[in-house]
């Protein structure tokens, strides 16, 4: 009889981890489709073709944004008040091994695209086998996004995506709160 009731209590929780999983990713699924809608978002675009896997990938949404925010506490209010603007964090890491082409390639038609978006380039750097690209989505004078689009010597491959309100001299604050280390020719 006690191992059919832990059985039964196994099986219970089992199926209660299974409920809250189908849950959380339906409402990841949803959270998806509703940062899709925003005007800072930015179809990343796939390498895993080219390069495989990504070395680093983050995909932060509303409620894992305001979870870091509420670690960062009170010891850094400015940190804090930036994380509570953002709505979205992506970011992905390639390692190119050398051959930066199809890098390159994607952050040729992902700046076509941004451009065609009404996205403003604010940093355009081309040299040898090297391509960075920053740009910034305004509506009605505040920007609403930033992407950062990055491949070259460095043998890997950088995209970047941030979505909500930043505020022009916090830019900096806040690649430095989200520990993005962009480092810009």
């Amino acid at each position: 009889m006690k191992t059919i009731y832990k059985n039964l209590k196994t099986g219970r929780q089992l199926v209660f981890a299974a409920i809250i999983a189908l849950t959380a990713s339906t409402a990841s699924f949803a959270q998806v489709d509703e940062i899709k809608k925003l005007a800072g978002y930015v179809d990343l675009g796939d390498l895993t073709s080219s390069y495989g896997e990504p070395k680093v990938e983050i995909n932060l949404g509303p409620s894992m944004l305001g979870f870091a925010s509420a670690l960062i506490g009170e010891d850094d209010p400015e940190a804090r008040a930036l994380m509570n603007g953002l709505l979205s964090v992506r970011l992905r890491i390639y390692d190119i091994e050398g051959t930066a082409d199809a890098a390159i390639t994607q952050i040729q038609q992902t700046s076509k695209q941004l451009l065609a978006d009404n996205w403003e380039q604010v940093i355009k750097v081309k040299e040898d086998q090297e391509d960075v690209r920053v740009f910034l989505k305004m509506v009605n004078s505040e920007i609403k996004g930033m992407t950062v689009l990055v491949a070259g010597d460095d043998d890997q491959a950088v995209f970047i995506n941030i979505i909500g309100t930043i505020k022009p001299a916090d830019l900096g604050k806040l690649t430095e709160a989200l520990d993005l280390d962009i480092d810009l020719p």
